[in-house]
């Protein structure tokens, strides 16, 4: 016969269950107030808000931040500097789309110690043109994993700003990296910035040499592009190259972008990266180039020498 402790643990196990239910019921029903009246269901979510258990507090977080810019700041605010860092996160984002919560928001991201959450906040007010947590966001680009956030608000916004200007000049070449990275996603650079971006074509850092070619491609410029293919040695940086290069469709472009392709010291992702390019060209003057890669030894390439002459000619209104 089992002696009494024997069954010890199976009680404990028994009343958990029983606890992780009762929290998942009290979680669902505050999900479920989204499918009541407005007024109520806020009156509800405020008076759960201070709910003991983070689950049901994410839930509460949860459904304020569905009612998009109607949610109440006065609700979030606290939920915002919660001590479950999940919370925090969630009515954070939510307080960031609610209109005129920016005092709040500056609190959240001076006083909050969770990065995460500081970085959201810092994020919002970026977006609404408080640079204020500017360093907060790029900092987290050399310091916080899969920083989509800070990239996200920088992206947006960040263009004009002049600290952004400065990073370009950094000793740090991973700054140097994502200054130069987040100007060529915005889409627009002042003279200043691409006399910068420019400069950094000859960095000492190889890296931060393709991030600045591949920044310039965005902006449109052609010319920087073209140059550094002339001087870049066959290699993975080749693959860069092919990417910057199919941005454009001008004559020296597609020439560029043929040597790559027909390239046998040329890595083979860089060859199918060109001949994809060339593929997709709505130049007619690229028909021979893409003939000629039909006969290429590897078959992917000469597959898409095939498609792109095809698109070609039906483009062209031939059969």
């Amino acid at each position: 016969m089992p002696c009494g402790h024997c069954h010890e643990p199976t009680f404990a196990a028994t009343n958990k269950e029983q606890f992780r239910r009762r929290l998942l019921v009290r979680g669902q029903a505050v999900r479920a107030l989204s499918c009541i009246p407005r007024a109520v269901r806020v009156a509800d979510l405020k008076s759960a808000a201070s709910d003991p258990v983070a689950g049901v507090r994410r839930a509460v977080a949860r459904s304020l931040a569905e009612l998009g810019e109607q949610a109440p700041a006065d609700a979030l605010t606290p939920l915002a500097k919660d001590a479950d860092p999940g919370v925090r996160r969630i009515a954070t984002r939510a307080l960031g789309r609610v209109p005129g919560t920016e005092a709040a928001l500056r609190e959240v991201m001076d006083r909050v110690e969770d990065r995460e959450t500081r970085i959201e906040a810092a994020a919002a007010l970026f977006e609404r043109g408080d640079g204020a947590g500017f360093d907060i966001l790029f900092d987290a680009l050399t310091s916080v994993p899969r920083a989509r956030r800070a990239r996200e608000a920088l992206v947006a916004r960040a263009a004009g700003d002049p600290r952004l200007l400065r990073r370009l000049r950094e000793a740090d070449p991973r700054v140097r990296g994502w200054a130069a990275w987040i100007l060529g996603r915005s889409g627009v650079a002042s003279d200043q910035a691409l006399s910068v971006l420019r400069s950094l074509l000859a960095d000492g850092d190889p890296r931060v040499r393709l991030v600045a070619m591949e920044a310039l491609s965005r902006l449109g410029d052609e010319e920087s592009v073209l140059g550094m293919a002339s001087e870049v040695d066959p290699g993975d940086a080749l693959i860069d190259v092919a990417q910057a290069l199919a941005r454009f469709d001008s004559h020296e472009a597609r020439r560029a972008l043929v040597d790559i392709a027909a390239s046998s010291a040329a890595p083979p992702t860089a060859r199918r990266l060109a001949a994809r390019a060339l593929a997709m060209s709505s130049s007619p003057a690229v028909a021979p180039a893409l003939r000629s890669l039909e006969r290429s030894d590897d078959l992917r390439i000469s597959r898409l020498a095939t498609a792109g002459l095809s698109r070609l000619a039906r483009s062209l209104g031939g059969p």
